[in-house]
This record gives C-alpha cells, structure tokens and sequence, in this order.
C-alpha cells in the first residue's frame, strides 16, 4: 500500500501530528518486523482516540474500506488522489501485526493490544477489562437479606400509584436493593431522582448506618442532583431519623476520588479504597471509559453502586460511551423467574410475562428503563417529537415538530446568514433584556436560568461564538449594555476549566452584577440560594453563556430552549445531540433547522468503537490477572 497519501491527510488536517508521530514510533520500535499494516493500524488508532473518542480500532469493520469512506470530508479537487487506496484485509492486517514486538495478546505489557480483532492502546484495554471485571464480581453478589416486612411498608409509603403496570420506579428500585450493581436509565420527567431517593430510604431503613456517597461526572450535575434530592425529601414520608440520615452532600467524581492537581491518578484507588457502602453516580451517560472504571476499582467489591442516567443522551466528551455500552450488553426491563417471583412477595405486583426470561444472562435484574414520562405527552410536542427521533423516524418527528396545534413546540427554517441577526434580535427582546432591566442580582440570575439557546456547533454565524457575539452587539444597540468590553451588569459566564481552590467547575454558570461596594464581580449561585461573589481577575477560564453547546448543556434543564442547527451536514449533528438538546426543556422549544439536515441527523448515531459489550456478555473470554 502507498502510505504518501499521510502527508495529503495532515495537510487538510484529517490526520495530527501526534497521529504521524505515534505512528512513526511503533514503526520504529518494531524494527525489522514493521510494516504499513501496523503503520497504518497506528495512525487510525491514534487518530480515532483523538477525534472520535473511540476505544479501539475495530480491524474487521476498516478491512478493505475504501480511504475516501474513512475520511470523506478530504476536499473533493483531491479525493481522486485517494480513491483506490483501501485498507489491508482483516487476515493480512492481523498477519503482520501479530508479527510486531509492539503488538500484545491480553495480559502482555505491550504498547499495543491485538484482542477479539480490535487494536487498543494498552491502557485503554485495561480500563475496559477491569470495568467489565468489576461489574461481574458485584453482580455475583446478590441481597438476600433484606427485611421484607420493612421493604412491603417502604414501598407502600414511598411509591405513589403508578399510571402504568408494572411501576417502572418501584421495580427500579427493587432491582437495586437486590443487586451490588445497577443502571436505571430514563428521560427527563421519568423520575430517576424521585426514584433514587426512595431507593436511599428504604436502604437506610434496612441499614440506618450505612455510608452513602452521590456524586456526579460535572460540577452542575452534582450540584443539580444535591437540589433534587433536597426537594423530594420534603415530601417522603419516613421517619424524622431516617429522613435526617438521607445524604444531599454531593460532589464531583474527581472529589470524590481525591484529585490530585496535575495527575491522572487519585487519592482513593484498587489499593487505598473508599470508605463507602453505596455509591450513587448521576448523569452517568456523562462519565468516560477511564474515569468510570478508575471509580469501580475505587470501590469496595462488596459496596453497591447505582448508575443512572439516560442511555440515549449524548456519550461522554472523552472516550468510551460507558452507559450506552452497558444497556446494550444487557437485556433492558427483563426479568428472571425468581426475581419476578421476590418482587411479588414485597411489591404485591406482577410482573408481566412478556418482561420475563428463562436464561440467565450475566448482566441479569439490574438494568431498568423508566417507561412513563410525568413531563411529557408522549402523543405530541416535545415527548412525541424526541421518541420519534430515538427511534429513528425522522418523518414521524417532522411532523410533530411542524404540528401548528402544539403548544410545545415552535420551528422555523434556519434563516439565511444575512438574516440571522434580524431573528436573534426577536429573541433578545423576549428573553434575554429583562435580565437588564432587573432590580436585584437574584432576580436577574432567575429571568437569565428560564431560557437558553443551544448551538450545535461552536464556532460560525450559528454556533455558540456567533450568536454569543451577536446578542452582545444588540444588546449594545439597544443600549442595555454601556459601553462594548469584556465585562458588564448582566453578563452570563460559563466556567470552562475547573479550579478545585475557588471550587468553581467545567460546565457552572454565573453572572456579573454589581457588589454592595458598586464593584463588578461575577456571581454563582449555591444550593440554598445564595451566592458566592468571585473578582473578575480570579476567574477560571470562561466564556459568554447566552447561547451554549447542546453537548455543554447536559445536566441542565430549562424552561424554555432555541436550538439552532447548522446550514451544513456534518457528523456532530446525530440522533443523540437532537434528543438531548429537545429534553433540556421543561415546558418549551424553538428549533430552527434546514429539512434535509434534520432528516440526516435523524438518521445517523453515534458509534463509538469498544469491546465492552463482549466482554460483559461473555467475560470468561479474558483471565483474570
């Protein structure tokens, strides 16, 4: 194979340095046994990681594609240059890097691992391996101890009566006091904290002693699950006792590891494990490969820990699409004999036949799926509109998207570029000026948190930089902002870089306003309310947050929300950033979209390349160390 068309790659920038360069490195360490085939099988994989957030080179599913495939956004005056060349065969590929010194079979500290015909970075395959480890050593310990007198009162108490059968949440939490390990999965309005809460109760009044940790991948996720938990103890009915025992302390993952500044490693590890009973991770879609399994190995085998989050949302902004993977190795809302049998026994309920199974899989009673949406209507607006785009019908969604009688949803064809600032002027007018015309701090933070415009792409006339840039020139028009400069009364900031000392984090999101000295500050609001003042010099790296990423708005929710997409088709606009970016609203959404692109995005999923979903399913095929 001719490798020259490397240099045509980096010069369109498909390929990084650090591609070439780790390339060139595997080349050399293998001396006499290199070869383009594990050449190239290197700079896929280096590249991958990097851009696509794989987890392995997938060798049997690259075999014989053609370059222009693989990298199709080349300029088209030059893909002729590339249009015969194709990648090595699955069995020559394979042939020649088995040859390699580099190239290692599991268990082998090698810089390459060759298994189940993938290439991973080692690290990378240990991270999957011991995540696929963990889960498998908690799902062979099992709760049979529970009270179940205690637990047929709790859920008595607990669970309202729920519009569908079976009672998805109250299954949900059965499964998770069964089993050390558990995902319950739900779109917004399914009542995942709702639930997860009562799970807390009824743990505590079966052990009231037990150490409970929640946590969360960001700063506003933690700090959004500490308000929800707080919020849904006022209305249990336990005892004074238990209630005051429920945790609504969070943290990050970082913190609750122990970062350490400068380091990939934290405080608490396989060797220096936390001291916890239960662990609860929100968000969890969130949470890469590595973080995810350096938090399993964290802890103790025999502690529980329970994931939630939506499986469909977005993956991970690093590698790995961890939660994804899971459900996907499991078979979601189904149920062995004996464990329909015991949720009887405490739960007075059947669980319908057609959830039951007769084998006995690996991941078997621990993955729930929220059924019953209390927000959404799932026949039309937003609930009907966003089921249609996770099933893939881009029609069906259209049409409720286009739908006049929906009090929901709004659309408009995505202006022209010369437009744009005609339209966005409409905006500024009804959501955003009367942040400016507040009288106190709160009330602007309160008018800025209903609405918030969400961009698919960062940069251009209708990313996040464009728009951001736009709002601030009208606003200055309209003469709600002084004078032009970096800072002014209204202005909202997101952190992008956390700063673990001003405990200021990737992802919250403040205002400037003026201080009782009459001095700018910027302002972020704390749980009970308050908030917390911060010199404009101190901050962390930020950036103006009127319009923001779909991928940056994960965690939060609002009442009303504009998502605009681009004029142009691209891999970044899926399936799964349309379903988030529709959920992030509460009670309202504006889109403004091109037919075509919509219908493509529909179309197209995230695929990211692992091996978790084998080895979970079958994980006598890697020993143990």
């Amino acid at each position: 194979m001719d490798i020259h068309f490397i240099h045509l790659l980096h010069k369109h920038g498909l390929l990084h340095d650090i591609d070439i360069s780790f390339a060139y490195l595997m080349s050399k360490l293998s001396g006499d046994n290199s070869s383009e085939e594990l050449f190239i099988a290197a700079i896929l994989l280096s590249n991958i990681l990097v851009d696509e957030k794989h987890i392995c080179l997938d060798l049997k599913t690259k075999a014989e594609e053609p370059l222009i495939k693989i990298f199709p956004d080349i300029p088209q005056d030059e893909q002729n240059k590339i249009a015969d060349i194709k990648l090595p065969s699955l069995s020559k590929w394979i042939k020649q890097l088995k040859k390699s010194p580099v190239v290692g079979e599991p268990f082998e500290f090698k810089p390459l691992i060759l298994f189940n015909n993938r290439l991973y970075l080692y690290r990378y395959f240990s991270y999957e391996r011991e995540l696929a480890d963990s889960i498998k050593k908690k799902l062979q310990i099992e709760n049979n101890f529970l009270d179940n007198i205690l637990l047929k009162e709790g859920f008595r108490n607990y669970f309202k009566e729920s519009p569908t059968l079976p009672d998805w949440q109250k299954l949900g939490a059965f499964a998770a006091l069964k089993s050390n390990f558990c995902v319950i999965s739900g779109g917004p309005g399914t009542g995942k904290t709702f639930t997860v809460t009562n799970i807390i109760t009824l743990l505590l009044e079966q052990n009231p002693n037990q150490n409970i940790k929640l946590c969360a991948p960001t700063g506003k996720a933690s700090a959004r699950l500490q308000e929800s938990i707080r919020d849904a103890k006022e209305y249990l009915k336990c005892s004074n006792d238990i209630k005051n025992r429920i945790p609504d302390d969070t943290s990050t993952i970082h913190r609750l590891l122990g970062y350490k500044p400068n380091s990939p490693y934290f405080r608490y590890n396989r060797r220096n494990l936390l001291p916890v009973d239960i662990v609860i991770v929100d968000e969890a879609s969130m949470v890469s490969l590595p973080l995810m399994s350096k938090l399993i190995e964290a802890i103790p085998v025999d502690a529980k820990l329970i994931l939630l989050g939506d499986k469909d949302q977005l993956a991970s902004v690093e590698a790995g699409s961890v939660l994804g993977d899971i459900c996907g190795a499991a078979e979601i809302n189904r149920f062995t004999r004996s464990f329909c049998e015991a949720y009887y026994s405490v739960a007075n309920e059947k669980i319908p036949d057609y959830l039951q199974i007769n084998k006995s899989p690996i991941l078997k009673n621990c993955i729930v799926e929220l059924q019953y949406s209390y927000r959404f209507d799932a026949n039309q607006g937003i609930g009907a509109a966003s089921k249609a785009v996770n099933k893939g019908d881009a029609e069906l969604s259209l049409s409720h998207i286009k739908d006049k009688s929906s009090k929901t949803i709004k659309h408009r064809n995505l202006p022209h570029k010369n437009e744009v600032e005609y339209f966005v002027k409409f905006i500024v007018e009804l959501r955003y000026q009367g942040i400016f015309k507040a009288k106190t701090l709160k009330e602007a933070y309160s008018r800025f948190t209903e609405f918030r415009i969400l961009c698919a792409y960062r940069e251009g006339i209708y990313g996040v930089e464009g728009i951001n840039e736009l709002i601030e020139k009208i606003l200055y028009e309209k003469r709600l902002v002084g004078i032009k400069k970096n800072f002014y009364i209204g202005k909202p900031l997101m952190i992008s870089q956390n700063d673990y000392n001003l405990r200021l984090f990737n992802g919250d999101i403040g205002i400037i306003w003026l201080s009782d000295d009459r001095e700018l500050r910027a302002f972020f609001p704390n749980q009970d309310g308050t908030f917390r003042s911060f010199a404009l010099a101190r901050l962390p790296k930020h950036e103006t947050a009127f319009a923001m990423t779909v991928h940056k708005s994960q965690g939060s929710e609002f009442e009303n929300i504009l998502i605009i997409l681009s004029d142009k088709d691209s891999p970044i606009i899926t399936r799964e950033l349309l379903y988030t970016g529709m959920t992030r609203a509460k009670s309202g959404m504006e889109i403004w979209m091109k037919e075509d692109i919509y219908k493509s995005a529909v179309k197209r999923r995230i695929e990211r390349a692992s091996g978790l979903v084998d080895l979970l399913k079958d994980l006598k095929s890697v020993k143990k160390l």
